[in-house]
């Protein structure tokens, strides 16, 4: 065997290893045939950029983890269109004791066993991701310090589809954490954030064994049996959640799903449970306490709930088998069906809750442990006056998925509208609207909404569909660039489906208008036959902030990540 011993041979091997490490700890363009190979050797501040197209290879691991200010990022590159698919057993990305990772980006994980798996793993960031089609669950956690934001999720738990007994005893869910080394400790801080979740056969998100843990600003429709469900678990904050539904052939075949549910095991009990303004629409029952084990709960603070037609039991607490300490309900707008309320008279505080539909406060609630003069009541009015209804647009007999906005209180009606208790300093409610110091009773304040600053800070991507011709493109003009109709306006780039596409940074998205052009050499050979578009950042910030997915300008718009995307219709 030769050895070369060169000065010149050690100075290559210095600059290759010099050169590894320079790639390694910066960007670097992957694609589905390296992907795999460079994700093993990541290291500490590496950041892999996925270009288009679709990656097979799963599961798919990392080696290392990052570290504090340096992690290892998985992210799209610019526009490219990025797939996930996966016909082997497991999940599609799995993280095994792992730290300092980010998975972020408009990518698509679908048709596979399972999406992403954290287990055991602490400051781990999964944001602005499509998963759908999944065989069990999508997303599943354990660890510390964990951050699940802004992902579209939907058609999770298709083993269960047919089986019915598996989707009432909730055998899977859509999302969920686990305790660490399999529950013999609870894991520590993890956050579902700004993610729609939505036609599941499991439940849409599962806290287990999880202290600290929150599911805020969440909207999650028909997911099967229990929309957020809270399993032997601490110090847990469910927040200006949406929960909704709806009346279609999904439900009527597998009965309607518990709004929120909590639950023990015999070994833990809940504690310290913040349950405040959420809206519930069309549950089978509103928030539900039910026992499986020998445990309790302690300290389960309701607040500021808007519960909207909810078939059986708008709230139902079983009796603990141990005495429970202190929980309080204030505030809620409660829709009563004239069926029945289940709460244990002993242990709980109960006032300024107005009750819907009935001629009497149930008497679960005549009896309350609160400060003298403090009351429930009943609302009198139709339902047309308590609430805003939007001039006459909010269809409340025969619509389940009204826009959100249809429940914000009518301010010449004091059914509602600050009639309600301070209960804690700078309170918000469902829409970060700052509470009055005689606040509104459910999850809204104010008739109109408000100004949230700082206000949402969203990149925003333009999308058409449109077959060109030889040496054609679709330009973006307008009074960005003073209709400039000499190629110096904005040019979409090409994908292989005939979709243009442009991104503009959050600073230039103020209001404008604008239309879609056709563009050929040095001149615009077609415009769109239509009024001007109109653009306005702000407002469609705060809607995709409410609800991730809607209409806006004749486009329909979705929210994932930092970015909100307009797909828009050629108009002839």
């Amino acid at each position: 065997m030769l050895i070369y011993h060169s000065n010149k041979m050690k100075e290559y091997l210095f600059l290759f290893i010099l050169f590894t490490n320079i790639i390694l700890l910066g960007a670097l363009e992957v694609n589905p045939q390296t992907f795999k190979a460079l994700l093993s050797t990541a290291e500490s501040g590496s950041i892999l950029e996925l270009t288009s197209g679709t990656y097979k290879d799963a599961p798919y691991k990392l080696s290392n983890s990052g570290k504090v200010g340096n992690p290892i990022t998985i992210k799209l590159k610019s526009q490219d269109n990025v797939k996930f698919e996966s016909s082997n057993e497991g999940c599609i990305f799995e993280l095994d004791r792992k730290s300092y990772i980010n998975i972020e980006g408009e990518m698509e994980l679908s048709n596979a066993e399972c999406g992403i798996k954290v287990v055991d793993s602490n400051n781990i960031i999964i944001t602005g991701l499509k998963l759908h089609d999944m065989k069990k669950e999508a997303i599943i956690a354990s660890g510390e310090n964990i951050e699940i934001l802004n992902n579209e999720i939907y058609n999770c738990v298709l083993d269960s589809k047919d089986n019915r007994q598996s989707i009432i005893y909730g055998t899977n869910q859509c999302t969920k954490t686990l305790g660490i080394n399999q529950n013999s400790e609870f894991s520590k801080n993890i956050t579902f954030k700004n993610n729609n979740i939505y036609n599941g056969y499991g439940e849409g998100i599962k806290f287990s064994y999880c202290d600290g843990c929150s599911a805020i600003s969440n909207t999650i429709k028909n997911t099967l049996s229990i929309n957020v469900y809270l399993y032997s678990s601490k110090d847990t904050l469910i927040q200006g959640n949406i929960i909704k539904v709806t009346n279609n052939d999904y439900n009527s075949k597998f009965g309607k799903a518990i709004g929120i549910g909590l639950s023990t095991d015999s070994t833990y009990d809940i504690e310290n449970v913040e349950i405040q303004n959420n809206l519930i629409i069309g549950c089978r029952i509103g928030i539900y306490y039910f026992i499986t084990g020998t445990g309790s709960y302690k300290a389960v603070n309701i607040y500021h709930n808007t519960l909207w037609k909810i078939d059986i039991t708008p709230i139902w607490f079983t009796e603990p088998i141990k005495t429970p300490s202190t929980s309080k309900l204030y505030n809620n707008f409660i829709y009563h069906n004239k069926q029945s309320h289940l709460l244990p008279k002993s242990n709980w505080e109960k006032g300024y809750n107005i009750f819907y539909n009935t001629d009497k406060v149930p008497p679960q609630y005549e009896d309350s442990n609160s400060d003298s003069g403090t009351s429930n009541g009943i609302g009198k009015m139709s339902i047309n006056e308590i609430f805003n209804n939007l001039d006459g647009k909010c269809d409340y007999n025969n619509n389940m998925d009204l826009n959100i906005s249809c429940f914000r209180p009518n301010s010449n009606d004091k059914t509602i509208y600050h009639t309600g208790k301070k209960i804690n300093e700078d309170e918000k409610d469902i829409e970060g609207c700052s509470r009055e110091n005689k606040p509104s009773i459910g999850a809204f304040e104010s008739p109109e909404g408000c100004e949230v600053e700082p206000i949402i800070d969203n990149d925003v991507a333009f999308k058409i569909h449109y077959i060109t011709g030889s040496g054609e493109v679709v330009q973006l003009i307008g009074t960005l660039c003073n209709w400039n109709e000499t190629g110096k306006c904005i040019t979409l780039e090409k994908n292989s489906d005939n979709y243009w596409k442009t991104v503009l940074k959050s600073g230039t998205t103020k209001f404008f208008e604008y239309k879609f052009a056709i563009f050929n050499g040095s001149k615009v050979t077609r415009w769109e036959n239509n009024h001007n578009r109109n653009f306005n950042g702000q407002e469609l910030a705060k809607m995709a902030e409410k609800e991730t997915t809607g209409t806006y300008g004749n486009c329909n718009y979705i929210k994932s990540g930092n970015i909100i995307t307009l797909t828009c219709s050629w108009q002839e």
